[in-house]
Formats: C-alpha cells, sequence, structure tokens
C-alpha cells in the first residue's frame, strides 16, 4: 500500500495528523518537531482545495496593535508562529471577539473565539520552534481585509 503525501490528504485528514501529532509530543513530554509545521502549512492549503479561500489570524493582538486579526492568504510559504488559526470566510464577528479581548483581556473571550473558530470550520493551528531555517524565496502572500 503507498503511502499517501500530505498534500494528497484532505482537510479532515490533516487536521487528525495535526492533533495527533500534537498531543501524542505533548503526552511524551516533547516539543512538537518541525514535521508539525509541514503538516499545519498542508492544513492551510487544504482549506483553500475545499473551500476556495482561507483567512489566517492572529488572537494574540495587543490593544492599540494597528494590525488587522484577519489576512486572506493567496497561497506561498506560511512562516511558523505566523497565524494562530484558519477560517475559511471572513468572519467579522470573530474579528471583534478578538478585538474585545484584545482591549479586555477577559479569558472567557479567549474560549468564545476558539468557540467561533470551529464553529465557522475553521481550525486552530500548532506550530514548532524547531523548524528548518526559511529560504529567501519563502515570503508569505497575504492580502488585508476589512
Amino acid at each position: 500500500m503507498r503511502q499517501r503525501k500530505l498534500h494528497e490528504l484532505s482537510l479532515e485528514q490533516l487536521t487528525d495528523i495535526m492533533g495527533e501529532h500534537f498531543a501524542d509530543n505533548f503526552e511524551a513530554g516533547k516539543h512538537v518537531d518541525a514535521y508539525a509545521n509541514q503538516v499545519t502549512r498542508h492544513v492551510v492549503g487544504a482549506m483553500h482545495r475545499k473551500h476556495k479561500r482561507v483567512f489566517l489570524g492572529r488572537i494574540a493582538c495587543n490593544p492599540g496593535d494597528a494590525m488587522w486579526p484577519l489576512h486572506e492568504w493567496w497561497g506561498g510559504y506560511v512562516p511558523a508562529f505566523s497565524a494562530d488559526f484558519a477560517v475559511p470566510t471572513e468572519d467579522l464577528a470573530l474579528v471583534d471577539l478578538i478585538t474585545a479581548w484584545a482591549a479586555t483581556g477577559d479569558a472567557e473571550r479567549l474560549f468564545e473565539i476558539h468557540a467561533r473558530i470551529e464553529q465557522i470550520g475553521g481550525v486552530m493551528l500548532h506550530w514548532s520552534d524547531e523548524a528548518a531555517p526559511e529560504g529567501p524565496d519563502d515570503k508569505p502572500k497575504f492580502q488585508v481585509v476589512g
């Protein structure tokens, strides 16, 4: 039986692999390795293939930052830790929740953010700092929305 390559797997298969890999490493007391970054990048690509659009987002924005927490991904390399989640649609309710969390620091907002990401078909992304160095051509392609 031929082992399928990551780019051949569905979004659901990749999110299962990402979650299992993260959990296995966490339970073993190890950091997630560079393989996690590869799987995570393929999750973004698979979401794009399935929904035709992907928006990458950050939760950890600080009050006063001029950063919009949601950016459309146009393809290309996604640097590790550049996004906390991926969603298939531009969702202003999610943006409002992230903005409210950044303004208040209320932990309850984090639960609401995670629930909203899941509700709209998004996924949390898992990254590792044990990644291969990024090459000079590995520039992400984002478009600010909003």
